[in-house]
């Protein structure tokens, strides 16, 4: 990120899911393929606790 801007972790989250998705697209290894999706399914996991911390403290 550069300087000044402020930083969203959840925005971060989006864009990491995403590129994490066309790297699975891409890849030819079934394992791989696998780890990838196991990532993507964390990041996915940490961005709803992130949106429920959110409505509690609204």
């Amino acid at each position: 990120m550069k300087r000044g801007r402020q930083k969203n972790p959840r925005e971060y989250i989006k864009i990491r899911i995403e590129q994490l998705l066309e790297d699975r697209k891409k890849e030819k290894d079934s394992f791989s393929r696998q780890w990838i999706w196991r990532v993507i399914s964390e990041l996915k996991y940490v961005a709803t606790m992130m949106d429920k911390d959110k409505e509690n403290k609204e």
